[in-house]
């Protein structure tokens, strides 16, 4: 401390010592008190020293007031209020009496008083009854006084409530107190509160209940009204189980005092004695009973604060989160409060933008209207809200109107007074909105519902009642105007099987068994059974409550189930061509190595045979196994044409009854020996136009099969023009027929009807497919062991000119195989081959009757065509150097008159279109036929 401070603390010790008094500040943090020189004089502090401690202060009081001046020092650090209290303090002179004053202030670290020795007569009279029991009523009241202040400056009451059990504690010098609360019916108690005296354990559990009797004695008595006070031994009889408790606690005197808000009791404070008897004086008992009212009032009122705490901020949470708009409006109707989802409706950025405005003045609110709310009438509105009328009203952004649910409800006084209109706002234009989209969408789901055949259903096992869609219905068999219970109760139109599997479920799902039902069953539609796929869940399984609730989708799967067979079928057929197929390629193998077996073995016989006939019998063998192998190479090209989508046809005009005696002509040399080839039908003339070449196909392989099954009899084959103006073709025989089993399959792929007979399996295919390429259809009818006819039918399309073709088969008695020209020279042929051997084969041919010459390519061709000037050209396509058409194309610019004869390994009908159109004459197919060849010959130089 400065010079000066010392200076101004002598000059003020000496100013207030005149009136026997001296200052004193208190240090919290140090925990010392500084004293003025009065003071420590008075106190008997040695010269010089102004301090002392906390501790050391408290020695001097006498024993039965220090702990109430540490608790009251304590309690008032950084109180604004003035503390005073008379204490007797022990100085080396003796015992005095002090007046202690203490300001408090907002600073928690010191604390400023006066202390004043009190007088003789004052010092008297605090020594005596009456003075004590003075003093000691100032401290009760001022103990009692800090705690309220503490109640009211604190939002926990637990701080004062406990500061007040205390204070009790130390006023009576007792043991242990508490608050306990009854419940509404009073059947059991709660401690609330609770303080112990040091050294002693509290008894109750926080927030325990323990039940009570309401009769006994104790209770009987506390829950009307009526106080307790009683040592031990006065305790009755009656006091049963508690007396026992409480002399288990050692417990000697004990005063329960009833809490009371308005008539209700609802709980009672008590104050337990273990160390002494209490003998309770008047003054202590009223002070107690008056510490037991100001708690139950503190208490209730701060349970009365928090409670509307709660409801006001329940009030701001609802305020916030309802999501409608709510206004509150006063007696006059001005507008005084709303929440921000009333301003969100009304497009007002913040709230208070609308506060201020009058309800009577609503642009919208007609005179009735405003008389209603007026007179108190709570009312209901709907109705659009035009913003565009709000211009003078308040100010918004908002464009347009909006649906808007409104209920008005007048607030009323205890006196029936009108005090606030409160008013609630829905916007509804969302909802209708949404309804219209799901009126949208019902609608589009019922469309396609019944698009897709999904149809949909709600029932009630228990209510039997519900909903469904059309297309459920129409999925069940049934018709809506039937009731949904027959139909859960038994659904006529359903397969018996099904039927049953479905009520089976029903009955499980009741007892809350089974969950979940899916099965494919089996619809009655008259003529024929569809198929639904049914499904059913339990949603909702309440039976308790009269709700077993089912939700049922079902949809139309026939067209899944015909395709399924169908797949099924395709892929039984799959495995019967793949095992055909199999065969076939066996059957392949054999029917390939028997003619090159034959051809192979009679050419080495050729070489070695000296005898005419032998050799003639040999060339005809090799040259019907030839027949044989070329018939069956040609069947594999064309089924893989048919395969690859690339099967030609060369349409023109046909004579038919030419081609059937071309057929006939050809045909007449194979026919064995006991069977007569015959033509019937139609012999007037008949003209068509179609593909000639697969006609002659399909009808010379239905004259092959009969061949090789008839051995006695007749093949008739002909044709007839139907009424329906189509050409019934038809082969006729009198072989073996066909047993039933086996006329479904004749005309698939790979099937034989006799493994020992020599063919591919392929040509009656092969015939269907070019009979349904040309708008046709084709079968057969057998009987077996009598014969068979195969037919085919197709649109008689009658040609526009008179061109007929005449290419094709020639008969064999059109030409002399052995003509020689009348001419003295030879013809001259030009044979224009690359590969020597089918040279050799061709010269072979000719070379007895014919000049001939070889080019080996196409512009060796040209060169010697020029030189030679041959009477006929044979002429094969691919070639070094130059091939056989651009040669033919390059001859034709020099000669329109030269036959030229194509003989080719290329033997597809459009490789004989490819070489007419360069120029060619005739196309002869490899293998080459010697007749065929010789015929051809004659048939191009006949006029040479």
């Amino acid at each position: 401390m400065n010079n000066s401070i010392k200076e101004d603390s002598s000059r003020w010790d000496k100013a207030i010592s005149v009136s026997n008094m001296g200052w004193w500040e208190a240090d919290y943090n140090k925990e010392m008190y500084l004293f003025s020189d009065f003071v420590a004089q008075l106190l008997g502090l040695d010269a010089g020293k102004n301090e002392m401690s906390f501790h050391d202060f408290q020695q001097l009081l006498p024993e039965d007031y220090r702990n109430l001046f540490n608790y009251t020092s304590l309690f008032y650090k950084g109180s604004d209020e003035m503390f005073e209290q008379r204490l007797p303090v022990n100085t080396p002179k003796g015992k005095i009496w002090v007046l202690l004053r203490a300001a408090g202030g907002q600073d928690t670290n010191r604390c400023t008083g006066m202390l004043q020795q009190l007088s003789k007569e004052e010092t008297s009279y605090m020594e005596s009854d009456s003075g004590k029991r003075f003093e000691r009523m100032l401290y009760w009241q001022n103990s009692i006084s800090d705690a309220l202040l503490v109640f009211l400056q604190e939002k926990d009451a637990v701080i004062s409530v406990h500061m007040m059990l205390k204070e009790l504690l130390i006023q009576f010098n007792a043991d242990h107190t508490y608050i306990m609360e009854f419940d509404n019916n009073y059947t059991c108690e709660n401690c609330i509160y609770e303080v112990s005296k040091e050294g002693h354990e509290l008894i109750y559990e926080e927030n325990m209940c323990n039940a009570i009797d309401k009769s006994d004695w104790w209770n009987s008595r506390l829950t009307t009204g009526i106080p307790i006070i009683l040592n031990l031994s006065d305790i009755p009889l009656e006091g049963g189980e508690k007396l026992e408790w409480m002399k288990g606690r050692h417990i000697n005197s004990i005063i329960f005092l009833p809490l009371l808000s308005g008539n209700d009791i609802w709980g009672y404070v008590g104050i337990e004695f273990a160390t002494q008897k209490k003998e309770w004086k008047q003054d202590e008992r009223l002070w107690f009973t008056f510490i037991a009212n100001i708690l139950s009032i503190c208490l209730k009122l701060r349970r009365s604060v928090e409670e509307a705490e709660n409801r006001h901020q329940y009030f701001k949470w609802l305020l916030s989160s309802i999501p409608a708009g709510i206004e509150l409006y006063n007696a006059d109707g001005k507008l005084i409060e709303v929440n921000d989802k009333d301003a969100e409706i009304f497009g007002v950025a913040k709230k208070e933008d609308l506060l201020g405005i009058n309800l009577f003045e609503h642009p919208l609110a007609n005179k009735d209207l405003k008389d209603r709310i007026r007179t108190g009438e709570t009312v209901d509105l709907s109705f659009n809200y035009s913003f565009d009328k709000m211009v003078d009203y308040y100010q918004t952004p908002q464009k347009g109107t909006r649906a808007l649910i409104t209920k008005i409800i007048p607030l009323r006084n205890h006196e029936g007074k009108i005090t606030n209109y409160f008013i609630l706002v829905i916007d509804n234009t969302e909802t209708q909105n949404a309804q219209s989209r799901i009126i949208e969408f019902e609608e589009f789901f019922s469309l396609a519902g019944d698009y897709a055949k999904v149809g949909y259903a709600r029932y009630d096992l228990i209510k039997c009642e519900g909903y469904a869609s059309d297309s459920w219905y129409l999925n069940v068999g049934e018709t809506k105007d039937k009731a949904l219970k027959e139909l859960f109760t038994s659904c006529e139109y359903i397969h018996p099987e099904d039927r049953g599997k479905i009520e089976y479920f029903l009955e499980e799902a009741r007892k809350g068994v089974l969950k979940k039902f899916r099965e494919n069953v089996r619809i009655n539609r008259g003529d024929r059974y569809t198929w639904s796929c049914v499904n059913i869940l339990v949603r909702d399984y309440r039976p308790e409550e009269g709700i077993i609730e089912l939700v049922c989708i079902n949809y139309d799967i026939t067209e899944l189930k015909e395709m399924e067979e169908k797949l099924i079928e395709a892929k039984n057929h799959a495995e019967t061509l793949d095992r055909l197929k199999s065969a076939f390629l066996a059957n392949m193998s054999h029917e390939i190595r028997t003619p090159l077996n034959a051809i192979v073995g009679f050419a080495d016989l050729l070489a070695d045979t000296e005898d005419r006939n032998e050799r003639s019998q040999y060339m005809a063998i090799v040259r019907e196994n030839n027949d044989l192998l070329l018939q069956l190479i040609s069947d594999i090209l064309d089924l893989s044409k048919i395969e690859a989508g690339t099967f030609d046809f060369i349409f023109g005009d046909i004579d038919v009854n030419r081609m059937f005696e071309e057929i006939v002509l050809s045909y007449k040399i194979k026919v064995p020996k006991g069977v007569e080839l015959l033509r019937s039908g139609h012999q007037g003339e008949c003209r068509l136009h179609s593909d000639k070449n697969r006609l002659t196909q399909v009808i010379t392989n239905f004259v092959n099969n009969a061949l090789k099954f008839t051995s006695q009899g007749s093949i008739t084959v002909g044709y007839e023009i139907t009424p329906d103006n189509m050409l019934h073709f038809y082969v006729t025989d009198t072989g073996t027929g066909i047993s039933p089993d086996k006329v479904d399959s004749i005309f698939e792929r790979f099937v034989k009807l006799n493994s020992f007979v020599q063919g591919t399996g392929l040509g009656l295919s092969i015939c269907k497919s070019i009979i349904e390429q040309l708008g046709g259809t084709i079968g057969v009818e057998s009987e077996q062991g009598v014969g068979s006819t195969f037919w085919f039918t197709i649109p008689w399309t009658q040609p526009e000119s008179n061109n007929i073709c005449t290419d094709g088969l020639i008969s064999v008695h059109s030409h002399t195989l052995s003509a020689v020209s009348t001419e003295t020279r030879k013809l001259r042929i030009l044979i224009v081959e690359d590969n020597s051997s089918n040279y050799l084969l061709i010269a072979s041919i000719l070379r007895k009757n014919y000049e001939l010459q070889h080019a080996e390519n196409g512009q060796e061709g040209i060169e010697m065509y020029q030189s030679w000037k041959p009477d006929i050209i044979l002429m094969d396509i691919k070639m070094p150097v130059m091939d056989g058409l651009t040669a033919t194309t390059l001859i034709r610019k020099q000669d329109k008159e030269i036959p030229i004869i194509i003989t080719t390994a290329f033997a597809f009908e459009q490789d004989k279109v490819n070489a007419l159109q360069a120029g060619c004459n005739d196309f002869l197919p490899k293998p080459i036929n010697s007749v065929h060849l010789k015929n051809l010959i004659i048939k191009w130089t006949a006029n040479k």
